[in-house]
């Protein structure tokens, strides 16, 4: 190790791709995790936003703590309804009230953490309603005096930390990992729903390689207002599979490559249907920290953090 803390040294042990089995996944743009993870970053950015414009300095917050509980509907071929909407809970730590220009001025963090988590949702997926679909509350308490004194010290010269932490990152990535990402963000591409407007922005690709045989399993979530029945359903689960299909090909360059979509489909009634194109509607909750890291993959045969 120099002068500047940067130790390199040889890798010991396999490449990933010389191992027999590899696993990837990557939770897409409706999953339940991936909402959480952003709304909870939007609200970050929106915060020091506000900050900046009122206050020249991004001041201590944390708010990294996003729940999502998911909420209950009835989707049917062709229609559905929400009846339970779905409830996320912003909570974390804050500076709510500000000392400037000898005046005390308080910090609309709850109106924040409400606006910015509707606008994530209206912007990116294109059936939820963030006013009828979605309850945003928010759980902000101040920040804790001794943390707040310690990010203010570096506000004017070097920033402090209050916390320590580590992170873990990786290149070039494999076959296999630029497959999951690039399948998930085709699907999810605006040309992609502009040609099968029925899929939802829930999609979920798992990737194993074994060997040299690769398996993606995706489950994706179908707009039901938009499918008059099964066969209509199943149609769009082709087109799905087929799209994936041409991705890896063109990535992997082996024939070796199944795909399978919605394997839990047993017939017309168990079909995965959504009213708003994400398992949220029903169920299925979301929390921050449980999605994708920051390279958007889940990759357990690489080194990995929780930050």
């Amino acid at each position: 190790m120099d002068a500047t803390g940067i130790s390199v040294r040889l890798l010991k042990g396999s490449r990933v791709t010389e191992q027999h089995v590899e696993f990837v996944e990557r939770k897409g743009l409706g999953h339940p995790d991936y909402i959480a993870d952003s709304v909870a970053e939007e609200f970050s950015r929106c915060l020091s936003a506000y900050y900046l414009e009122e206050f020249g300095t991004i001041l201590h917050h944390n708010v990294d703590k996003t729940l999502l509980v998911g909420g209950q509907a009835r989707p049917v071929y062709g229609g559905g309804e929400v009846i339970t909407p779905i409830l996320i809970v912003q909570a974390g730590r804050a500076t709510k009230q500000v000392l400037y220009d000898g005046k005390l001025r308080d910090v609309p963090v709850g109106r924040l953490a409400v606006e910015s988590a509707k606008r994530w949702i209206s912007k990116n997926l294109r059936y939820m309603d963030p006013e009828r679909h979605i309850v945003v509350d928010h759980k902000i308490n101040p920040s804790s005096v001794d943390l707040v004194s310690l990010f203010n010290a570096g506000t004017k010269k070097t920033p402090l930390s209050n916390d320590t932490s580590f992170g873990v990152g990786f290149a070039p990535l494999t076959p296999l990992e630029k497959t999951v990402l690039t399948v998930e963000r085709t699907l999810n591409s605006e040309t992609f729903k502009r040609r099968v407007p029925e899929s939802g922005e829930d999609i979920k690709v798992m990737g194993l390689r074994r060997g040299d045989e690769y398996v993606l399993t995706i489950a994706a979530a179908i707009i039901a207002p938009l499918v008059k029945n099964y066969e209509h359903y199943l149609d769009v689960k082709a087109k799905i599979s087929e799209e994936a299909l041409k991705v890896a090909t063109s990535i992997i360059g082996s024939p070796k490559i199944k795909v399978h979509v919605n394997t839990a489909d047993r017939d017309a009634d168990s079909a995965y249907l959504t009213v708003t194109g994400s398992s949220a509607e029903h169920g299925d909750d979301g929390a921050v920290g449980r999605g994708n890291r920051s390279n958007g993959l889940i990759t357990p045969n690489r080194p990995m953090s929780l930050e």
